[in-house]
């Protein structure tokens, strides 16, 4: 499945500048969005298969089931080993009662294993925590080769490990969006702007490797991993 977690807070990070310009919009969800359907697209133009791409590393009981569910406290087994190096931990719960903590711990070894930490935009963070329905996720700082996760609190959720490679793209190409669009609406010099954030959304976009699940497998064999785009672009 095609993935890319940006959010606002990503675009500020970047760009801090373009917090004043919301107006009356709260937010830059529009254009994460509107850059998401531009990234699908170039992706299916280059003859690549959504469903073949961003394969997760889910996280399972000892059932091997990976709709997973916390009564109080709760440890996940061991993943398989993770080949293509993702490095974003997701937790999508549709049932949380009170606070629920979800810490992860990795290991190149599979036996001696460290809690990861995670970065979010400006700042580092030892675990997630949630306290209501819905989904939350951060960056590790350090990635491995082995996973488990604990959690702390009752609650029905799915955790997986998850590839970065299209997040650039997607913020890149909504901040572009952003400035062409001021560009056109005070006809101040954001020309350049747009221009050199095109430019880096090209050399994000043309040099990602990326695992593709050519057999829909469910798991990265080592004749899926890095692939490159290798597109042909037309430029005017």
């Amino acid at each position: 499945m095609f993935t890319a977690t940006v959010t606002h807070e990503d675009i500020i990070n970047q760009e801090g500048v373009l917090d004043s310009y919301l107006r009356e919009q709260l937010d830059w969800n529009t254009k994460i969005e509107n850059a998401k359907v531009f990234v699908r697209q170039e992706l299916k133009n280059s003859s690549k298969q959504l469903k073949k791409l961003c394969v997760p590393l889910y996280f399972k009981n000892e059932d091997d089931e990976t709709s997973l569910t916390s009564s109080g406290s709760f440890q996940s087994e061991i993943t398989s080993q993770d080949l293509v190096e993702r490095l974003r931990f997701c937790v999508n719960a549709s049932s949380v009662t009170n606070n629920v903590t979800f810490t992860l711990f990795g290991s190149n070894d599979g036996t001696t294993f460290t809690q990861v930490k995670g970065i979010k935009p400006g700042t580092v963070i030892d675990n997630i925590v949630l306290t209501q329905n819905g989904e939350d996720s951060f960056i590790v700082q350090r990635s491995y080769d082995y996973y488990y996760i604990t959690v702390s609190g009752t609650a029905s959720f799915e955790a997986y490990m998850v590839e970065t490679i299209f997040e650039l793209p997607v913020l890149f190409k909504a901040i572009e969006y952003i400035y062409k669009d001021l560009q056109a609406e005070q006809g101040s010099n954001f020309d350049a702007k747009a221009e050199f954030y095109a430019g880096m959304y090209n050399d994000a976009f043309n040099t990602a490797l990326y695992s593709y699940d050519e057999d829909l497998s469910g798991n990265i064999e080592d004749t899926e991993q890095d692939n490159n785009m290798q597109v042909l672009r037309y430029y005017r």
